[in-house]
Formats: C-alpha cells, structure tokens, sequence
C-alpha cells in the first residue's frame, strides 16, 4: 500500500469547476418574460419569484409546471426550445460558464504538480 500514488484527478463540472445555475435561471426568467405578454391580466409573472428550484427535475417538466400554473399560449416544448437558445445567447454573450471562485488557481496548482486533469 506504500507505493500507492496519485497520477490523476478528475472533476465533477457543474458546482465544482463552474457554476451554470446563474446562466440556466436567467434563461428560465428570459422564457417566461417573453411569453408573458401571452398571459391575461391577473396573471402576469414576468416579476413573479421562480416557484420551482430545478432540483430533480428536468427543465421541460418544470415548463409543464408554469403551464399548468398560468395560461401560456405556447407549449412546453415552445418554452424549451426557447430556453435553450436563451442558454446559448448567454453563454456567446458571457464567453461560456462562469469558474467557481477559486477554482482556476486551484487547477493550475494541480496540473503544475504534474497530475493528469
């Protein structure tokens, strides 16, 4: 066991070397502004807090929540396909996914040591 060694380190991404859940709740609130002009008076929820966190869940069912909550005219899978071009505007927009604070020196440090990434 004394010659056990570390040659390499792998990464889960999302919440550890970036942080998309910023990108994917502007595309959300992006979709659902669009669409708000669908919804009749007494019903608008351009300003309305998220109800739905996104955890274990898929988008497409959370867009199925909003439906079943307010009277928007498009469907589900209208609202995904618009969130994921939102995704993608923001992401061409911002150059990509924003690092966990931290995480860039961290990982230089570590491939600097000579481990596999």
């Amino acid at each position: 066991m004394d010659d056990l060694k570390l040659r390499a380190v792998i990464f889960d991404m999302d919440g550890v070397l970036i942080d998309s859940e910023p990108v994917h709740g502007e595309a959300i609130r992006m979709v659902l502004h669009k669409h708000a002009e669908e919804i009749p008076d007494g019903h608008a929820v351009a300003d309305a807090p998220m109800p739905f966190n996104g955890f274990g869940t898929t988008v497409r069912e959370d867009f199925e929540k909003y439906k079943a909550l307010f009277p928007y005219a498009c469907t589900a899978e209208e609202m995904l396909s618009d969130y994921l071009d939102m995704i993608h505007l923001i992401l061409e927009r911002d150059g990509g996914y924003p690092a966990m604070p931290f995480v860039q020196n961290y990982v230089w440090k570590l491939k600097e040591s000579g481990l596999l990434l």
